[in-house]
């Protein structure tokens, strides 16, 4: 598990190094875009944690406080292999959610890019919107936010860690087969 306070908003990267990962983000969403999934595998550190906690609705006085806490459900938490096996799945053509495909579109924004407590990590804030659109009437579109932890490797960064925000409480998705 990645320690806690590891995205330091108080100690912004240069701005090359900001620039550098809002241009990786876009490269990752071109990837999972052309449906490039072997390639998007190759950007994840072998010990990430991919996590889609299940929103709950809090009133601000609840002492559990109104984000999720790791011991909250989760519709998501992968590790390398679990995110793997979900590639594979979709490599089969077996996936009758996915067949035909839909046409999926991830729009990035807000990218921010913070030094964190993890030696050789930044952590990365984004927001995202992703559209699907399937047959000629399944359409989903999923905005939210996401906070990562990007580890620098002799080849690159790599992702260690992503905790994925969707703003709905209740996922208007039919199948949630995506990857954020």
């Amino acid at each position: 598990m990645v320690p806690q306070g590891w995205l330091t908003e108080t100690q912004p990267v240069e701005r090359d190094e900001g620039y550098a990962f809002e241009q990786l983000l876009y490269h990752e969403a071109r990837l999972l875009d052309a449906e490039r999934f072997r390639d998007w595998l190759t950007l994840l550190d072998p010990g990430i944690n991919y996590w889609l906690p299940v929103r709950e609705n809090r009133f601000r006085r609840d002492p559990r406080g109104i984000g999720p806490r790791r011991e909250d459900p989760a519709l998501f938490d992968d590790s390398l292999k679990d995110l793997e096996d979900r590639v594979r799945r979709l490599e089969t053509g077996l996936s009758w959610s996915d067949d035909p495909p839909g046409r999926i579109r991830r729009l990035i924004s807000n990218v921010t890019a913070f030094a964190s407590d993890v030696p050789d990590a930044r952590a990365v804030y984004s927001n995202f919107l992703v559209y699907r659109n399937r047959r000629q009437d399944e359409v989903a579109i999923l905005p939210g936010a996401r906070r990562d932890l990007w580890r620098r490797f002799a080849d690159g960064w790599r992702l260690r860690q992503r905790e994925i925000l969707l703003d709905q409480s209740v996922v208007l998705d039919k199948t949630l087969n995506l990857i954020f």
